[in-house]
């Protein structure tokens, strides 16, 4: 269970044995007690506290007051080294992407999506806007801009499905090969917190994109608020000699 003449911390070492063991537990399952941990690994209680904590602020549990401490849902994992649509990112986790509050309007360009997409101020655009679902559990509001005189005929259906990518590259024959993705820590505001169902204040992670054709051509500026203890980034880096 655990050596203890390990150069290894028993903290970590618990830690790490009770990683392993909620690995096939589904989210929001309670793991054992503080009094039932200490038991197993004969460990005092201050051992047992430090390897939770440690695990909580890692995202692999969440404990509520007054009942106990369970499995976190799984963090959706973003890689910076290419682009893709949120519904890929949850598939390829093996987790069901889905829409709900969903809208679409034709608006015009205000000074800010009008510079994102490099056209005209009150030039007209799409605007979307989703509250996206991993296994129907709010995980992100997302709003993206297109021009009209790409996406002529975008329905509202279309507009506001898992994959606005998917529709532009079949029905229009757009497809979006690179992006400028800018990442920004902030607090939630009410109404966005309303949405993702956390506290107002909580830390979100807010993400402006303009995607563009491998013409350079920016065909979206999606602006997407992220619950910030579900999302991590991966960035890899190729080291030059």
């Amino acid at each position: 269970m655990i050596d203890r003449d390990s150069p290894l911390p028993l903290y970590h070492q618990i830690k790490e044995s009770i990683r392993g063991q909620i690995t096939l537990l589904k989210p929001h399952t309670q793991i054992p007690s503080e009094q039932e941990l200490m038991a197993t690994y004969k460990v005092s209680r201050g051992t047992v506290q430090k390897a939770i904590s440690e695990l909580a602020n890692e995202g692999v549990l969440y404990r509520v007051q007054g009942k106990g401490t369970f499995v976190a849902p799984v963090q959706i994992s973003q890689s910076l080294s290419r682009i893709s649509s949120f519904a890929e990112q949850l598939i390829k986790l093996g987790m069901k992407p889905g829409v709900r509050r969903a809208s679409i309007d034709r608006v015009s360009a205000d000074a800010i999506v009008a510079r994102s997409l490099q056209v005209d101020v009150r030039t007209p655009v799409w605007r979307i806007e989703r509250l996206r679902l991993a296994d129907s559990e709010p995980i992100a509001l997302t709003t993206s801009f297109i021009p009209v005189s790409m996406a002529p005929t975008l329905s509202e259906e279309e507009g506001v499905g898992i994959s606005i990518y998917q529709t532009l590259a079949e029905k229009f024959n757009i497809r979006l090969v690179s992006s400028c993705d800018q990442y920004q820590a902030v607090p939630a505001g009410e109404y966005v917190a309303e949405a993702l169902g956390v506290p107002q204040g909580s830390p979100i992670l807010r993400l402006e994109r303009i995607a563009y054709t491998d013409g350079r051509v920016p065909v979206e500026f999606n602006i997407a608020e992220v619950r910030g203890d579900r999302y991590v980034l991966n960035v890899g880096i190729n080291v030059e000699e």
